[in-house]
């Protein structure tokens, strides 16, 4: 029974509305039909007859054959070895591994040494379950796709992506389960144990070029036929793209078509799938290859039948702006093939520089220095993703900076790892999308051709995040010439570049003018707007819009304003530096008098006409019964706003109500769901799904607890919780945590339950860690590059600040003796601590190179301070060798 309106939530009585349409369905079947179809026979392909390879297990004498060095991180479960980390941070998984995992096994590779992001990169998919390439693109990733898109973690469609079969006889086996796949940060390699052989298949991109590869090498001679399901463009069938193919050179040259958006950006957009071995291909066609009566019936399909061989390569590569260069690279794989060693290590090497050859030792094992060293690189993998081919494994669409995400992890990462001119390349192309009506920024932003493509409503904190971005790249850089720039607005609605410009400090005053304004009136807190951080908590209503306010963008508010401030002293901008002061001081006053009644934070504040304002989550709210939130709570300890009274307080608040093994929860309880209907929250209410924020361990949340446990002098809190969200041999540390993926950041712990009734019933079981958890969507997260920064800046405490060098560390007694590998001006160091106990200790003194520099203490209202030394007596002291850092704490 079809009813266009249904306002209740759906309920056990509507399974009665199911009867009367299965008795109607009955009676159309029992009809005769009044018309006469004849049967057409269906065309048979490679699949009818399909027969899938599954690699066999390998023994432990393999094992040890195949990886003779060191294992790391060895992943057992029942006597059965599941997974480890080998040679330069490579990640070895065991198909007994995959077959116990809920999120399959997968990479995104990503070619080129870009920091940035570029029109010529390319990227590609793989899957451990014989994905070999898939939303393979070049440039946007969603708009420019040559390969589809694996969209299922069952590998039910078995030809999507780059797939190969082996042909024997009228026999096809598709490959499939390897015996193990290796993840590389440039490369993956599946083997497959059979009883003629190994199968060892190859897939890396370039660490130059555009340009991804395939290499199959089997024991014994096999032909092998390669299918690679086209896309040309977005969608899947959504054009038909144009097929050139020379069988002399066995090179397929693909055309997105004339009505794609991708070539209405990207008119020179062409790629092209060659081989330096053409005499190993017995045909090169389209879809003719699927059929077995080899005839095309037009599906986007190109296939490469070889001759039984021994080995086979194959190179995809092209551009999107310049199809000469297309060519010229084409030709370059047409006569040699790519090697994958000397590709490896090239790419090895990038990664190494990106990360400042970061490395941590101790004379006794230590797990935490043990994992971080393995899972920096994969996290510093994490972020560019993130920063430069925006998209995840499960979050397959994107190719856009969410301005808060942007000037976040990445921007993050790129100041604690020193890159300064990517970090203002990220500022200037921000402050460009600043909208000239408003002075706010959209919600996220395409930045290529497609710039045009983005979200103009954003949430109530979204104006802070260009500013805190800034603050910290002036700290960090010293350079205050990037205020003078002069920088173009965008239009709304036509979203394209204004032509009226301003200096990057016109657009900040314009900026502070802009959140002055949304002020609740007589106060000095900020409205809610369309939300805030946590996305499930958009509100509900419209007058909560301008009613409600955020006390963690309050707090977050006077962060930026303190940090600007600074910046703006540094500078010798006294005007705006007062200006700023001055806001943030009305901001704490209101903070303390209307968000902290009974001195515990509130979540949210609502205004009411007489002007009362309500406390939204906290011990007296009676509308959610929800009493604590976690957001505010640290995001003041961060931002200096709570006084030390207030820290200790609500440190106490989250260890008896926020914490759980796992980590810590945005809040004490879920949100009540009721069905899906909404009441004050939006998709808090209405979302069936019980993960990501709405499961309230989202991993972003429990960094910003580490960047606070480390603000105030937390090294014990601080170890554990960097070991509670490392997914590598997580049950170390997490007992009740699932089975996942070992080098892959994972953005929330999701309860293991049916639905969000079941989530509530068992909320104190998951307290006391009764209830699995398992890791949420993986990659695409500004946390990877958030935690490398609270790692490098925070935890281990190496930062740069404005003209000095700061040491700042906060570690556990247990790391005593710690040796940190890295680099500080281009110059490898090493740093060696000594810490004496576990209670709140501060640096004594610090020794470079035998010399003893002077130094001053820097600021901390909750513990002794870090110390400030010049970078002008830093600096002079380093040379080109190595580098002996002592740092004394005490």
């Amino acid at each position: 029974e079809y009813l266009p309106h249904h306002p209740e939530p759906t309920q056990a009585a509507d399974a009665d509305r199911i009867q009367p349409t299965i008795n109607r369905i009955e009676q159309i079947q029992a009809q005769s039909p009044n018309r006469v179809f004849t049967p057409q026979p269906a065309a048979r392909t490679i699949l009818h007859n399909l027969q899938m390879l599954t690699g066999q297990d390998v023994t432990d004498d393999e094992v040890q054959n195949l990886y003779p060095d060191r294992r790391r991180h060895e992943e057992v479960q029942d006597g059965r070895l599941l997974s480890f980390f080998y040679t330069d941070a490579t990640h070895v998984v065991l198909k007994a591994k995959e077959q116990l995992v809920e999120r399959p096994h997968g990479h995104i590779l990503r070619s080129g040494s870009a920091r940035i992001p570029q029109d010529d990169g390319l990227s590609s998919t793989t899957h451990m379950a014989g994905i070999f390439h898939s939303h393979l693109t070049i440039g946007n990733t969603s708009f420019n796709k040559l390969l589809s898109i694996t969209r299922t973690p069952f590998n039910i469609f078995k030809t999507s992506g780059l797939r190969v079969f082996i042909k024997q006889g009228a026999t096809y086996h598709l490959l499939g389960m390897p015996s193990c796949y290796e993840i590389g940060l440039h490369s993956c390699r599946w083997r497959y144990k059979t009883d003629q052989g190994w199968i060892v298949v190859d897939a890396w991109v370039s660490p130059e070029d555009a340009a991804a590869f395939l290499s199959i090498e089997p024991d014994q001679a096999e032909t092998f036929v390669i299918l690679s399901n086209l896309v040309l463009g977005n969608h899947e069938l959504d054009h038909q793209g144009h097929i050139d193919i020379d069988a002399q050179t066995a090179t397929a040259t693909l055309r997105p078509h004339a009505g794609t958006e991708m070539t209405q950006r990207y008119p020179d957009s062409v790629f092209y799938i060659t081989t330096s071995e053409p005499a190993k291909v017995d045909h090169i066609g389209t879809d003719d290859e699927l059929f077995t009566d080899h005839q095309s019936r037009g599906l986007p399909y190109l296939t490469f039948r070889t001759k039984p061989v021994q080995t086979f390569s194959l190179a995809i590569t092209g551009s999107i702006v310049n199809a000469e260069q297309a060519k010229t690279l084409c030709k370059k794989y047409q006569a040699q093939p790519a090697h994958l060693q000397q590709d490896q290590q090239a790419g090895w090497s990038f990664w190494q520089s990106l990360g400042k050859h970061f490395h941590l030792s101790l004379p006794k094992t230590n797990p935490l220095c043990d994992k971080l060293n393995d899972i920096f690189y994969w996290y510093l993998h994490n972020a560019m993703v993130h920063l430069t081919i925006p998209h995840g494994l499960e979050q397959y669409s994107g190719a856009a900076w969410g301005v808060r995400d942007v000037c976040q992890g990445p921007f993050e990462l790129l100041l604690a790892t020193q890159h300064h001119p990517e970090a203002k390349q990220i500022l200037l192309t921000v402050f460009a999308q600043q909208y000239e009506k408003t002075a706010d920024w959209p919600q996220w932003f395409m930045f290529d051709r497609f710039a045009t493509i983005q979200h103009p409503e954003s949430h109530g904190d979204i104006i802070l995040w260009p500013l805190k971005a800034l603050a910290m790249y002036l700290e960090a850089s010293h350079d205050f010439s990037i205020l003078d720039i002069e920088l173009p607005y965008t239009e709304i609605p036509t979203f394209v570049r204004s032509p009226t410009r301003s200096t990057m400090l016109r657009h900040v005053q314009r900026t502070i003018d802009a959140i002055e304004s949304r002020f609740i009136p007589s106060t000095a807190l900020s409205a809610y707007g369309a939300g805030d951080w946590d996305d499930t908590l958009q509100p509900a209503q419209s007058a909560m819009r301008e009613h409600m306010v955020s006390t963690w963008t309050v707090a977050l508010t006077y962060q930026v304003f303190q940090q600007l401030g600074t910046a703006f002293s540094q500078a010798g901008l006294h005007a705006d530096e007062q200006r700023l002061l001055q806001l943030a001081r009305r901001i704490k006053t209101d903070f303390n008098q209307h968000l902290l009644p009974g001195e515990v934070v509130s979540g949210f504040g609502y205004r009411h006409p007489d002007g009362w304002i309500e406390p939204i989550i906290h011990p007296s709210d009676t509308r959610t019964k929800i009493h604590y939130r976690l957001l505010p709570m640290t995001r003041s300890m961060i931002g200096e706003l709570f006084t030390t009274e207030q820290v200790q307080n609500h440190l106490r608040l989250i260890e008896s109500h926020l914490s759980f093994q796992d980590g810590v929860r945005l809040m004490n309880t879920p949100v009540s769901y009721q069905g899906g209907v909404r009441v004050l929250f939006r998709r808090a209410e209405e979302s069936a799904h019980f993960g990501r924020e709405i499961g309230l361990q989202y991993v972003h949340a429990h960094i910003r607890y580490i960047e606070a446990m480390c603000k105030i002098g937390q090294a014990r809190k601080a170890y554990d919780a960097i070991l509670q969200i490392l997914p590598i041999t997580i049950q170390d540390q997490v007992s009740n945590a699932v089975t996942r993926q070992s080098n892959a950041y994972f953005s929330s712990s999701d309860a293991d339950v049916r639905d969000r009734y079941e989530a509530e019933r068992l909320w104190d079981a998951l307290r006391a860690g009764q209830v699995r958890v398992k890791g949420g969507w993986r990659i695409y997260s500004s946390g990877p590059g958030i935690l490398i920064n609270q790692i490098v800046s925070n935890f281990l405490g190496l930062r740069l600040s404005f003209d000095d060098v700061v040491i700042d560390p906060v570690l556990p007694k247990l790391l005593d003796g710690l040796h940190l590998t890295f680099a500080i001006n281009e110059k490898p160091i090493t740093v060696i601590y000594s810490i004496a106990g576990d209670a709140p200790v501060m640096v004594q003194s610090v020794t470079i190179n035998g010399i003893e520099p002077g130094f001053t203490r820097d600021h901390n209202p909750y513990r002794p301070g870090g110390v400030r030394i010049p970078r002008g007596h830093f600096y002079p002291l380093l040379t080109d060798g190595t580098n002996r850092i002592l740092v004394s704490l005490g």
